[in-house]
């Protein structure tokens, strides 16, 4: 009996005291999860600008004397300031190069020969990475020539890195003193001049319109131009069926994040050919 007296009278933790426990355990397990995450992300955010710096591009890209008249002589052709070779021999996917001046944005365009969604979560070289690489998906031709084009990258905000930096051309004075973007690719240099750059819903570009159609085109032409939405910039660019237009497209922050995209339309103005 004495026994079973003791049993009865044992001292035992309060569901309060548990319940403090519990929560201090989950506190540190995300202070350490945390802080991993940190660690993490500078690493992969010190890795995008050491690839960044490893290929330089002019702050203004060298274009032919247009006071030289048309010749075949090769000694015009400029050179190509990114060495795609080399650059194929780490990331054979690599279809471009976009340089947006005054942003952060001056890295590698991928294309992955199955998977649209890869680069999502993979860098250039097909790595897991959590802040992805710029990509265009399997709608788009690799060499840049459809009518619309859509560059995806992450909206990554440890240093401001991938596509985060799109977003200053949601303040005036930054859209109107920076007008263009360019893509450089094998034997090309091409130069966008920015019709629009707003936020709007998460409908899927390259699906939602037939750009074979010449009405359809012509629609989002109009869109571009003048979009009905919110964070709207625009400027008058000409336009017409046989304009080429990239859009630069990122997600959003926030309550909108998950709906919403924010998007830079470029229309190009120059194919500067290059050796």
């Amino acid at each position: 009996m004495r026994h079973a007296a003791e049993q009865t009278t044992e001292k035992r933790l309060s569901p309060a005291l548990i319940a403090v426990i519990v929560v201090l355990v989950l506190a540190l397990a995300g202070a350490v999860g945390g802080i991993a995450y940190l660690a993490k992300a500078g690493e992969q955010t010190a890795e995008l600008e050491q690839r960044a710096e490893q290929t330089e591009i002019p702050e203004t890209p060298e274009v032919p004397d247009s006071t030289v008249e048309d010749t075949p002589d090769e000694t015009l052709i400029i050179d190509n300031p990114v060495d795609f070779d080399a650059l194929r021999e780490e990331a054979p996917n690599t279809m471009g190069w976009l340089y947006v001046p005054n942003t952060n944005i001056n890295q590698a365009v991928m294309q992955h020969p199955e998977d649209n969604s890869f680069y999502l979560t993979h860098n250039e070289a097909g790595e897991a990475f959590d802040p992805g690489a710029a990509f265009i998906e399997l709608y788009n031709s690799p060499e840049f020539t459809d009518s619309v084009t859509v560059v995806y990258g992450h909206n990554w905000e440890p240093a401001e890195q991938q596509f985060y930096t799109l977003h200053r051309f949601q303040e005036d004075e930054f859209f109107d003193d920076n007008e263009l973007f360019y893509i450089y690719a094998p034997g090309h240099i091409y130069t966008y001049k920015i019709v629009s750059a707003f936020t709007t819903d998460n409908s899927h570009i390259l699906a939602t319109y037939d750009f074979t159609n010449p009405d359809h085109f012509a629609s989002f032409e109009d869109w571009i131009a003048a979009p009905e939405s919110i964070d709207v910039h625009t400027r008058e660019v000409e336009m017409d069926e046989n304009s080429r237009i990239v859009v630069l497209s990122t997600c959003n922050t926030g309550a909108i994040e998950q709906y919403s995209r924010y998007l830079v339309c470029g229309v190009m103005i120059d194919d500067t050919s290059t050796k």
